[in-house]
């Protein structure tokens, strides 16, 4: 399922999640350190982790 290209979720979600950027580039934001995600990399955020995400080229795709 796409996701959107910008998102905040202050108090996480209950289960873990995976999200997988497909195509362009963005950053992530979590605990105030910021990461940049590239195209075909992964992230696996744990249950409960406060995180943002956001677009730095476009398109940036992400599935999760």
């Amino acid at each position: 399922m796409p996701l959107p290209s910008g998102a905040c979720c202050e108090a996480g979600r209950v289960t873990f999640q995976w999200i997988q950027c497909q195509k362009g580039q963005g950053q992530l934001i979590i605990k105030d350190q910021s990461h940049l995600v590239d195209s075909e990399q992964d992230v696996f955020l744990y249950p409960n982790q406060a995180h943002e995400y956001f677009e730095i080229n476009e398109p940036w795709k992400l599935i999760g």
